[in-house]
């Protein structure tokens, strides 16, 4: 993996209300869920290393985890000017169809 701005937080009750809470206003958010299948083997890697190879080297990412409802996500903070870029890099990638794929931009 490229160099990035990590941060990995489990949680007892993650939800995307929840991630939301944290979110700065000035930035635009893509948030991926895993909610099925294997947590473990979530396909996260390759996005993260996609998104890294395509922009800036180093991309502002955070995982949240919720272990009792088997659910994790990957919360990608991005300038709201560099949203189009990141959306067409994850056009390219082959995403399971078991995760889902959210888009938050500043009110």
């Amino acid at each position: 993996m490229s160099e990035q701005m990590i941060q990995y937080t489990e949680q007892s009750v993650a939800s995307l209300e929840h991630i939301k809470e944290n979110f700065d206003s000035a930035y635009s958010y893509i948030i991926f869920e895993k909610s099925s299948g294997n947590i473990a083997n979530d396909g996260f890697e390759d996005i993260i290393d996609t998104l890294s190879a395509s922009h800036e080297k180093k991309i502002n990412y955070r995982m949240v985890e919720n272990k009792e409802n088997n659910r994790r996500f990957l919360v990608v903070k991005m300038s709201p000017y560099k949203k189009e870029e990141y959306l067409n890099s994850i056009l390219l990638l082959s995403l399971s169809k078991n995760i889902n794929l959210f888009m938050y931009d500043p009110p």
